[in-house]
């Protein structure tokens, strides 16, 4: 058998032994992989010299298990050699993240022990640019993977395997690079000039859609009703952004008739240059890797076809950063250009074969919605890696409303072209915000209806998910028409939807108390299937974003209460910026002794008393103590004691629970503990982990 695809099969089983070795530990990632490699070899020597096509799937698959797992044992190596080291250190700012209070979350790379490494921490707010120098000083620490949030796992797709605790920026130095300089004054400029020309959401939108979402001032709630809208990838710069970009560019020069060679080359250089306005983003990056082999395809007169470009597009950015496997945006950028690219123009044409179809051409809007739908179905498994919820209605609303986001876009990036020109500039930047507000107005309508997304932490939808691609993988083997196989993934979406709509309408015995924790954060969100309270321990500002993730994650629209226990103007606009539906916030005057005495329509009582040094709450009976410091307490049962300190206070409870992840103090023996996190059910009065 002849490869006539060598860069699809080679890359494709190289990437999907990258994303296993993913799941495993370096010892099962090196042995699965030593074990592929002879498998492979052994069929090809042994078994069937003709088919070198599954042989040589196998070993790329072998090469993709090896390279990661030695990859990230070399890591973990000198990770482990790093951490609970005090530095100073001189790093190049690498990304200026979001701003909390008087500090700002940084990224910045540099040497440290000869090892060039990437770095993530909390620092004072600066006036820093991209490509400063700073002098850092603080304890390196390595970040952990905890049941509220896979912090490692996160971080180490970005290629930050370290934080720097207690940092401090002790000096730092503007960058000399003029590419960063000319880059940092573009994008001040431009959004100066979208503020004053449209100094709304819509204009933070067209900052999103040019620069991404970490530039814009959406605030969280509206980001999410965006997703849940379906809508919200047009703030995360991509592919569809260069590829516009691009399409300019090839306008222009077919208009003014330049050589088809030199209009590639020109496209080429274009889509470059809008990969370093991006911030080197990973997704455009991909996009921009898939123009340059396209384009030099027709000038060597050489034919290329998307699956091939995005298998190679793919090898390229892994092979020297494998981690990249599971970075969230990598992933949906390569499963969405494989729905829209690869599975919907082959699922048209076999439907146009079949016999009932034959001599005839499926209508263009037809065409859009097939292409919209396989973009969310090939998303769907890495939404579910990476996100609580996921749009049921994106193809509808991308059928919709993508024409107006592609003019918007396009609009803006004329735009961002007259950008040395302010007036000209800040007229094409109004008609876009023209353009784009039914966009918003809908979205924002649409992400409140509760069939809108698909709650991805439901009980079971795991498994029926792994069902469905076991479904998908037998019916491509064992069925000769790929029509099927196509018919039989979206009647396994089907059944995912059902599945989602009947648990909503189920009602569900007794009420669930999912304790959150992420620092010296600590929340408690009451819930019985249908709406939900939430109890805020602690105010900081880390607890309202977990929460409503929580809540997305298993189906929740509703908050009946959130209960706030400590800042509460402080925290009650945190839950606000969150939540888009939340009926009132509840708050005491805890220094009078006065507590809070709450019942939910649905039968749900809530008693809260606070002082300084812990909450008592009482859950449909059940009396659980949030602990926050050390302090004398009082003395009592509890059916639950949450520790959200250092030390540990002698109180007698059925059940202890940790959420410190600096705790060093004592439990009995013969205590029941779950650490930073876990999930209660309470039933009569009674309280047990779930």
């Amino acid at each position: 058998m002849v490869m006539v695809r060598k860069a699809v099969y080679i890359g494709g089983g190289y990437i999907f032994g990258l994303f296993a070795a993913s799941f495993f530990s370096f010892e099962i990632a090196v042995c699965a992989g030593i074990a592929l490699l002879c498998a492979g070899l052994a069929y090809l020597i042994a078994v069937k010299p003709a088919l070198v096509r599954n042989s040589a799937i196998v070993c790329a698959a072998a090469v993709g298990l090896l390279h990661y797992g030695i990859y990230m044992a070399a890591i973990s190596s000198l990770t482990d050699s790093l951490s609970g080291e005090e530095i100073t250190a001189v790093l190049t700012v690498d990304e200026i993240g979001s701003k909390s209070g008087d500090s700002r979350v940084y990224t910045a790379y540099g040497r440290v022990n000869g090892s060039k490494l990437k770095f993530s921490f909390f620092a004072d707010d600066l006036p820093l640019n991209r490509g400063d120098k700073i002098t850092v000083l603080g304890v390196i620490s390595i970040p952990e993977n905890t049941p509220s949030f896979n912090t490692k796992d996160y971080y180490a797709s970005r290629g930050i395997f370290l934080f720097i605790n207690s940092a401090e920026i002790i000096d730092y130095t503007p960058s000399e690079n003029p590419v960063y300089t000319a880059v940092s004054g573009l994008h001040d400029t431009v959004m100066s000039t979208v503020r004053r020309a449209v100094p709304t959401d819509e204009g933070e939108l067209i900052i999103g859609m040019l620069f991404g979402s970490k530039y814009s001032r959406l605030d969280t709630k509206t980001e999410q009703l965006l997703n849940r809208a379906g809508i919200g990838h047009i703030t995360a710069v991509s592919g569809m952004h260069l590829s516009i970009a691009a399409a300019i560019a090839l306008f222009i020069c077919t208009a003014v008739g330049i050589n088809k060679n030199i209009s590639a080359l020109i496209v080429c250089c274009v889509s470059a240059l809008f990969v370093i306005i991006c911030d080197m983003n990973i997704s455009v990056i991909r996009g921009f890797i898939m123009v340059v082999l396209v384009y030099s395809g027709q000038i060597l007169l050489r034919k290329s076809d998307s699956l091939s470009s995005l298998a190679i597009a793919a090898v390229i950015l892994t092979i020297t950063a494998p981690y990249l496997i599971r970075n969230t945006g990598f992933l949906l950028s390569l499963s969405g250009v494989f729905g829209t690219a690869v599975l919907a123009p082959d699922f048209i044409k076999r439907f146009e074969s079949q016999t009932f179809f034959k001599d005839k051409r499926l209508p263009t809007a037809v065409k859009s919605l097939i292409a919209c739908i396989c973009a969310s179905i090939s998303v769907f498994p890495a939404a579910v890696l990476s996100f609580n919820e996921v749009s049921a209605i994106a193809p509808l609303t991308n059928l919709l409303l993508s024409p107006l986001v592609e003019l918007a876009l396009t609009v803006s990036l004329i735009g961002l072209v007259f950008s040395p020109i302010n007036g000209i500039s800040a007229v094409f930047f109004l008609i876009a915000g023209v353009i784009i507000r039914p966009v918003l107005k809908l979205s924002l309508w649409v992400g409140q209806l509760d069939f809108a997304a698909i709650p991805l932490k439901l009980p079971m939808l795991g498994i029926l998910l792994i069902i469905s691609l076991t479904a998908f993988a037998a019916a491509s083997l064992l069925l000769k028409s790929k029509l099927y196989s196509h018919i039989i993934t979206a009647a396994c979406m089907f059944v995912i939807l059902l599945y989602v709509a009947v648990y909503r309408i189920i009602p569900t015995e007794g009420i669930t108390v999912q304790i959150l924790s992420s620092g010296n954060g600590c929340a408690l969100v009451c819930s019985d299937g249908h709406s939900a309270q939430i109890i805020d321990i602690s105010g900081t500002s880390s607890c309202a974003k977990m929460a409503g993730q929580y809540l997305s994650g298993i189906g929740i629209n509703r908050v009946d209460a959130v209960i706030l226990t400590k800042k509460t103007e402080y925290t009650a606009q945190l839950y606000r910026s969150v939540l888009y539906e939340a009926d009132s916030f509840v708050t005491a005057d805890w220094e009078n002794g006065d507590g809070i005495l709450f019942s939910s329509e649905s039968g749900t009582e809530i008693e809260a008393f606070a002082d300084e040094s812990a909450v008592e709450i009482a859950v449909n009976g059940a009396h659980i103590l949030c602990i926050n410091n050390s302090e004398a307490l009082q003395t009592g049962h509890y059916d639950a004691v949450i520790y959200n300190n250092k030390k540990s206070v002698d109180v007698d409870s059925e059940l202890y629970i940790i959420t410190s992840s600096t705790f060093s103090g004592y439990l009995p023996a013969d205590s029941h503990t779950e650490f930073n996190c876990c999930e209660l059910c309470i039933g009569d009065g009674e309280i047990g982990v779930k």
